[in-house]
C-alpha cells in the first residue's frame, strides 16, 4: 500500500514539474513564415505594412481611414468600418499565426477621441517585417 501511494506521490511530483516547464516558456510566440498573400488581402497588408514601418509600430485611426479610402463617409460609419475590418484582420491573425487579438485598439495620448492600434506583444516584430515588408 504504502509504495503505492509512493509511486503516486512521486508521478505527480514529476508530472507537475513537466507541467511548469512547459508553462513556463517564453511568451513571445514564434510566428510562422507564411506567403502573406494566400491570407490575407490587399488592405490588410497595408495595415500590416503601415504599422511596421512606423516608429512606434501603431497607425492612427485617421491613417485607417485614409487606407479604407471612404474619407466622405460619417464619423459612426468610418467607426463601423474600423471595426469590422480589425474584427477580420483578428480573426485571421487568430487562425494563421494562433495570436488572439493580434492588433490592439490604444486611445492616443494627445486626444481621448483619436485612437491608435498596435500589435500584440506576441508578435516577433523582426519576422513580421521579413514576411510583410520585404
Amino acid at each position: 500500500m504504502w509504495v503505492f501511494v509512493i509511486g503516486l506521490i512521486i508521478g505527480l511530483v514529476f508530472h507537475f514539474f513537466k507541467w511548469k516547464i512547459t508553462t513556463t516558456k517564453s511568451d513571445t510566440l514564434i510566428v510562422p513564415r507564411i506567403n502573406v498573400d494566400q491570407y490575407f488581402n490587399e488592405l490588410e497588408i497595408c495595415v500590416f505594412q503601415k504599422i511596421l514601418a512606423s516608429k512606434d509600430k501603431s497607425i492612427s485611426s485617421h491613417d485607417l481611414n485614409l487606407l479604407i479610402g471612404q474619407e466622405n463617409l460619417s464619423t459612426t460609419e468610418l467607426n463601423r468600418l474600423r471595426r469590422n475590418l480589425l474584427k477580420d484582420l483578428n480573426l485571421k491573425i487568430q487562425t494563421v499565426f494562433g495570436i488572439s487579438n493580434g492588433i490592439w485598439q490604444v486611445d492616443s495620448f494627445e486626444d481621448k477621441k483619436l485612437k491608435k492600434y498596435v500589435p500584440s506583444k506576441k508578435f516577433k516584430l523582426a519576422e513580421l517585417k521579413k514576411m510583410f515588408l520585404s
